[in-house]
């Protein structure tokens, strides 16, 4: 380490004496004085490493596994007959009065924005009451109830409650602090061109993670189902009143294609279940975990003892040459 300290600093005072010699053409560092930089460094870089592995193994080993389930679904193609859509698309200002969908837009988009939105994912969360999933740390199972939580200083001078009392409060988490870890937790990835949808669910529980997955799949279909049927309710009732208004044979006639039109797909949405996704693989029980990686973790942190190690070494031998 000397050395190289001696090198530099001869190469520094050539720059400030402004000499001829080119420093390229001094004689540079050799393999065998960084091997030795190294050698000198041992003790350190031992002492670096050893605790950077032990501490790596140690936060590892209290990391919780992560698991993901993925459901695999194509996307339902309900575009109508070609009959249908040549009546909507020469009547399409009734048609769209009516509330009928005449451009044919695609459902499976629909459904993909409707599926990770906050007022979806919230009802989800209330319904199957996930919240003491979300939130394990603050629920007490024995108990069943909100664990209370030590009521913050500032808190307790606003309150006026200084005085007496625990110190503690039960804050229990809403839906809103649900669906942001929920949404965090979710992953819809769609293939345009193939029609193919992947939902990925990530949880500490892959019991969990693969039930979450698999339910989503259904309620989606449900919801977009459900709504799909009232709204055709509604278009019937509008064109039925529409019938009545009109004593036109040609008008008649095209609101009774309109009225079928609906009729067939409010039948159909009612005998499917797998309205807007097919399901081609549904998700099971992970058996492995997708993160940490514990082996990568310690060889990061046995790299970085080496650095760390061999930098303590270069600014202490830099400390006392300066000396």
């Amino acid at each position: 380490m000397n050395k190289i300290l001696e090198k530099n600093e001869e190469k520094r005072v050539l720059r400030l004496a402004g000499s001829t010699q080119s420093v390229d053409d001094f004689e540079e560092i050799r393999i065998s004085d960084l091997l030795g930089f190294i050698w000198s460094s041992k003790i350190y870089v031992l002492i670096c490493v050893l605790i950077c592995t032990v501490l790596s193994i140690l936060i590892s080993a209290n990391l919780k596994p992560v698991y993901k389930a993925d459901v695999i679904m194509m996307s339902v193609d309900k575009k109508g007959n070609s009959s249908m859509s040549g009546v909507l698309s020469q009547f399409g200002g009734i048609a769209a009065l009516a509330g009928i969908d005449v451009g044919g837009s695609n459902a499976g988009n629909a459904a993909g924005y409707i599926l990770t939105s906050r007022v979806f994912l919230e009802q989800f969360i209330d319904d199957n009451g996930l919240l003491p999933y979300l939130f394990p740390a603050r629920w007490d199972s024995e108990k069943s109830a909100w664990k209370e939580l030590p009521t913050s200083l500032i808190d307790r001078l606003l309150s006026n409650s200084m005085e007496g009392g625990s110190g503690k409060t039960v804050v229990a988490p809403s839906n809103r602090d649900g669906y942001k870890v929920l949404k965090r937790a979710l992953a819809l990835v769609e293939d345009k061109k193939m029609g193919i949808v992947r939902l990925s669910v990530e949880w500490f529980d892959p019991v969990l993670a693969a039930d979450w997955a698999n339910l989503l799949v259904k309620r989606i279909n449900s919801f977009m189902k459900s709504r799909d049927i009232q709204d055709t309710k509604k278009s019937i009732e509008f064109l039925n009143d529409k019938l009545k208004q009109t004593n036109v044979v040609a008008m008649q006639t095209i609101l009774y294609n309109l009225i079928e039109g609906q009729a067939n797909q409010q039948m159909l949405a009612s005998v499917k279940d797998e309205y807007v996704y097919s399901v081609i693989d549904p998700a099971v029980v992970p058996d492995d975990k997708i993160r940490p990686s514990r082996l990568l973790i310690v060889i990061l942190a046995i790299i970085f003892g080496v650095v760390l190690g061999m930098s303590i070494t270069y600014f202490r031998n830099l400390w006392h040459a300066a000396k």
